[in-house]
């Protein structure tokens, strides 16, 4: 406990509860039970009442505890790490009885080895990844796309996104996993939450965080008691993985430096590298222009930095404006888009590329195109 990079208040009510008791025992033996069963054995008193709790404990776990446990909902998923476990990737996704995951380790069908016509590479997070199937923005902006453009070009939109990666390990899946994946533009997913999030790795198709001792979240994820002991202080998941060590504004010049290693390792590759910028959109209500953004002035840093390298970025933040946000993301907890959220942006995002294929051509949302080569 006391090893641990974060210790919350409930895990010290947890520890002051289990160091009461022994205490109340002792004070109840010497004030009134030692007087009642005078000259009866420690053993009988103490170390067998303490040795069958554990015992009970223990077999209550193996014998009992797999049977309370609800159904692993990714048994039919697996997921590998790379070798120096700084990212990972899928090595089966079945649903409904169907693999989903490709080669080249995210979930979707097997990309052709020559480019059709014109082929879009996004990376990014949960939030281009989220509801992949049945539609989010990428398909969205596919399929709009296909249906006004139908004449003059034909664009596949390949989605590579992999939930709960930050910004370094989407550059590191893009720079490993992803090289012999031919496109000839990259669309890198940016998000606020992404730049400060710690590499993060696999074991037991469990997430787990380099940041705390590998046995403590053993100990949560293996021991059905234990988790439920600490779920009783509050203590989740959440606590291992959202643990971070720098502020957004202290990571944020690390990911425009992770950024640009990006732009220069698609243009290696040939392509054509942009930006996709997706707010933090955690606040309530309705917003009611940019400038009251939580995180205005990063936003604004990211553009210079666009404008400073020529990059084509495409700011969604003023296609939230407006709007009521509870109807664009699933609940206060879950920063996801809805459906609504994700026809918002492929909208968008639609126009945005057509500007890329066709640089005379503007965007006709409400969004920012901030620049473009």
């Amino acid at each position: 406990m006391f090893s641990s990079p974060h210790i919350p208040i409930r895990i010290f009510l947890l520890l002051s509860l289990t160091s009461f008791f022994p205490l109340v025992f002792f004070l109840g033996w010497e004030l009134i039970i030692k007087n009642l069963v005078a000259g009866a054995s420690w053993v009988n008193l103490v170390v067998l009442p303490v040795s069958s709790g554990l015992l009970t404990l223990i077999l209550f776990e193996v014998f009992l505890g797999s049977g309370l446990r609800k159904p692993d909902p990714v048994q039919k998923k697996l997921a590998m790490n790379s070798p120096d476990r700084s990212y990972w990737y899928y090595a089966r996704y079945k649903e409904d009885g169907v693999e989903r995951v490709n080669s080249y380790g995210f979930v979707g069908p097997e990309p052709n080895p020559q480019i059709p016509e014109e082929r879009v590479l996004i990376i990014g997070d949960s939030i281009p990844a989220a509801e992949r199937y049945p539609r989010n923005f990428p398909t969205i902006s596919q399929d709009e796309f296909n249906k006004e453009f139908h004449q003059e070009k034909k664009l596949e939109i390949i989605n590579a996104s992999i939930a709960a990666y930050s910004v370094e390990q989407i550059y590191l899946y893009y720079l490993e996993k992803l090289r012999g994946l031919p496109h000839n533009y990259l669309i890198f997913s940016f998000y606020l939450d992404d730049v400060n999030r710690n590499l993060r790795y696999r074991k037991n198709n469990r997430l787990y965080s380099p940041d705390w001792a590998e046995w403590q979240q053993d100990v949560y994820w293996q021991c059905y008691l234990c988790r439920r002991l600490l779920s009783l202080c509050n203590v989740s998941d959440h606590l291992f993985l959202n643990y971070r060590k720098k502020t957004y504004e202290e990571a944020f010049p690390e990911a425009l430096r992770i950024l640009e290693k990006t732009r220069l390792l698609a243009e290696s590759r040939g392509a054509k590298f942009a930006v996709l910028n997706i707010p933090r959109f955690t606040w309530e209500g309705i917003l009611p222009n940019v400038e009251t953004y939580q995180y205005f002035e990063m936003n604004q840093a990211l553009e210079r930095w666009c404008l400073g390298k020529g990059v084509s970025c495409y700011d969604t933040l003023p296609l939230l404006i407006g709007k009521e946000i509870s109807t664009m993301r699933r609940s206060r907890t879950d920063i996801h888009f809805t459906y609504l959220g994700h026809q918002v942006v492929g909208l968008a995002l639609k126009d945005f590329l057509a500007s890329l294929i066709w640089p005379d051509k503007t965007t006709t949302g409400p969004g920012e195109l901030v620049s473009g080569r």
